[in-house]
């Protein structure tokens, strides 16, 4: 019987455990599993974990194994047991194939095989890809399985956990605000404390930077990180300007506004989610086409008031709280003070949000 390895970090379970679900399906589809295993450790050897026969029995089946799947992401680039996995494989004589998979996002110039060929999971042919690598004389077979309803969704899951995820800060200071600074100091603590819990879920963040409280504060603090984690995105400053511009030119509103229409579609194409944070009439027009693009999740924050608490209200008014999950709908924070108690679950919406792939 041959033997199809699963390497991946601990943290990648998620990733990994689907993708040992999706090959072992196939088995039982095509009637091969009395040919085929799939080595899970965490299924495999959940009885041994963290004792002294961990290591020795990982060996062992890396031995009996003709193919390795390496799952690459943020967590196993540099983790010593995939780097370990990795050499057995290669070390291997029994080892036919060894297939790399990566999810978006990641650097491959940490990537010791940063010149072989990967397959990436969030891409539409990926999975089809996988399978046929794996089982050469089945490519016609794995074609007609993949258009299952219950494999396209086990798909459709892995391709999501695969992609990277952006949230993009939106929003500045409401014209109206009487206490700037106030509204700044709570701005700045409830975006400091966003941005560092969804940087740390490996959220990527966007902003505009010149914004003060929240597109600079994203910015330093998705920076901190790496470059990868950060995308500059929106126009604010540029937004004002040019309006200056296009009335002392007597230059068509429509034709103007069409401009900036086609240009705000660029920034926002991979954007996920919007965080709108107070905001005036630009952050509006923002959030008009992102409705329209009908793929980014809309997150309009009603504590800093501005265009997010009109947006709020909007909702509440069409639907009641209870109609919809969203964690500002159980919150009790009064609009003076500064903590906000539902960061956690904030975060866990986002999360829990599936992307709309072009493709589907």
């Amino acid at each position: 019987m041959e033997k199809i390895f699963i390497s991946h970090a601990s943290k990648d379970c998620a990733i990994a455990g689907d993708l040992a679900d999706l090959i072992e399906n196939f088995l039982i589809y095509r009637e091969l599993d009395d040919k085929y295993k799939v080595f899970y450790a965490p299924k495999d050897l959940n009885s041994k974990l963290g004792t002294t026969e961990w290591k020795k029995d990982i060996k062992k089946n890396m031995d009996q194994s003709t193919c390795c799947l390496v799952v690459f992401t943020r967590n196993s680039v540099e983790n010593r047991w995939v780097n370990y996995e990795l050499g057995l494989a290669s070390a291997s004589p029994h080892m036919k194939k060894i297939i790399p998979v990566c999810v978006s996002g990641i650097d491959f110039n940490l990537v010791i095989v940063n010149e072989i060929h990967t397959i990436k999971l969030y891409e539409r042919q990926s999975i089809p890809l996988i399978l046929k690598n794996i089982f050469e004389k089945e490519n016609e077979a794995i074609d007609k399985w993949c258009m299952e309803p219950y494999v396209r969704t086990l798909i459709k899951r892995i391709r999501y956990k695969s992609k990277e995820k952006c949230a993009y800060f939106v929003g500045d200071c409401p014209e109206q605000t009487v206490n700037k600074e106030k509204w700044a100091e709570k701005a700045h603590y409830f975006v400091n404390t966003l941005a560092v819990s969804l940087l740390k879920e490996d959220f990527k963040l966007a902003s505009f930077p010149a914004v003060e409280n929240i597109g600079k504060l994203v910015a330093h603090r998705a920076l901190e990180i790496g470059a990868s984690r950060y995308e500059i995105a929106g126009l604010y400053e540029f937004d004002k300007k040019t309006v200056e511009f296009q009335r002392s030119q007597g230059i068509n509103d429509t034709a103007w506004e069409e401009t900036l229409e086609k240009f705000r579609r660029i920034y926002l194409e991979n954007k996920d989610c919007m965080i709108i944070i107070g905001g005036n009439q630009n952050t509006k027009k923002e959030y008009e086409v992102a409705r329209s693009m009908g793929k980014i999740r809309i997150c309009p924050i009603p504590c800093l008031g501005g265009f997010g608490k009109e947006l709020y209200e909007q909702w509440t008014d069409i639907k009641r709280p209870a109609d919809f999950n969203y964690p500002c709908c159980r919150c009790e924070v009064r609009d003076d003070e500064r903590n906000c108690p539902y960061i956690k679950e904030f975060v866990e919406n986002l999360k829990s949000y599936e992307i709309v792939f072009k493709d589907e």
